[in-house]
């Protein structure tokens, strides 16, 4: 089953605090320190639907990112977020399990406007 295509959303990513602060409709900026310390979870729409209380950020490669969210110290979930080679799109896909079992996977793709 394909997803469907969402064409009003947007993302704002700039560099803060030792990583990158992502802005969109999320009433708190989630920043990424990526230092991999864990950090208590905040308001983050993903992490509260995991049920998550915490969470660690790290860089994968020279345009990747990953946060891995926590609930009760056991991984729940994942956000990569991927910048392409030519710094046009951000990719960003989650992928997590909620405290009911349910598995929730989806992808962003942004373009720079």
């Amino acid at each position: 089953m394909a997803g469907q295509r969402l064409e009003l959303g947007s993302i704002v990513c700039e560099a803060a605090e030792g990583g990158y602060r992502f802005s969109s409709s999320d009433p708190t900026p989630v920043v990424y320190r990526l230092d991999g310390k864990i950090y208590p979870s905040g308001t983050a729409r993903f992490a509260i639907g995991l049920g998550a209380d915490e969470w660690s950020s790290r860089r994968l490669s020279a345009n990747a990112i990953e946060a891995t969210y926590f609930r009760a110290k056991k991984p729940v979930g994942t956000i990569r977020r991927e910048v392409s080679s030519d710094g046009r799109t951000l990719t960003s896909t989650h992928d997590g399990v909620r405290p009911s079992g349910e598995k929730v996977a989806f992808v962003h793709v942004f373009d720079k406007q």
